[in-house]
């Protein structure tokens, strides 16, 4: 009697496992792009998230955060957050959210989401993503689907250089033949050269004019 109810058992534990793997479904998402750790991510970038079922749009906090309801009378996270990675070191996950960037959420398919932050981000910064508050459906259940919330998934990135730009040069005035020319700049040259050329170049004058107090 005992082994006969053992079996039983046992089958009964089999048929609850065969049943939850086949009508279950993990609520899974990750970034598309950017991916994780990549380098000279635009400062302007769209966030590319992809979930393996279907997402469920009621979820997404579209207008995070909006007027009528500002980011501290939400108790809700945004559905993607970005926030520069020294920060979030320093602080509690559930505070991430009064200092996220702002931005646009746009669902493009049943499985994609982007979104694009209002404002460019800082160069040179590291920055933490990160999937917060964002529910799927799982359309495999029979009747009525089931919506499961997203684990958090996170990524860190790095934003390009800033942009060259020239802080100080005596170019201007016509230079002589044993003159030198200098132009400083704000941040190290990786070549003298770009893919317009030469980033200083010197053309001889043949003839030099003066009217007044102008040279030309």
């Amino acid at each position: 009697m005992k082994k006969l109810l053992s079996l039983l058992l046992l089958s009964a534990g089999i048929v609850i496992l065969s049943t939850g793997a086949c009508f279950g479904q993990t609520a899974e998402a990750w970034f598309q792009s950017p991916l994780n750790e990549e380098q000279g991510v635009p400062l302007a970038p769209t966030l590319v998230v992809k979930t393996q079922l279907k997402i469920a749009t009621s979820c997404i906090t579209f207008e995070y955060p909006d007027v009528a309801e500002s980011v501290y009378d939400n108790p809700h996270d945004p559905s993607v957050v970005i926030i520069p990675k020294m920060l979030a070191d320093s602080l509690a996950d559930s505070l991430w959210r009064f200092f996220a960037e702002p931005g646009t959420f746009s669902v493009t398919d049943d499985n994609t989401l982007e979104f694009t932050p209002l404002s460019p981000l800082a160069p040179n910064t590291s920055y933490l993503a990160c999937i917060k508050n964002l529910c799927v459906i799982d359309t495999t259940t029979p009747g009525d689907h089931d919506t499961l919330m997203v684990g958090d998934t996170y990524i860190c990135f790095n934003t390009v250089e800033p942009l060259h730009e020239l802080m100080a040069t005596n170019i201007g005035p016509p230079v002589g033949c044993d003159g030198k020319v200098f132009a400083a700049f704000n941040r190290d040259l990786s070549s003298p050269t770009t893919g317009l050329g030469d980033i200083i170049s010197i053309e001889k004058v043949d003839d030099i004019q003066m009217l007044n107090n102008e040279i030309t």
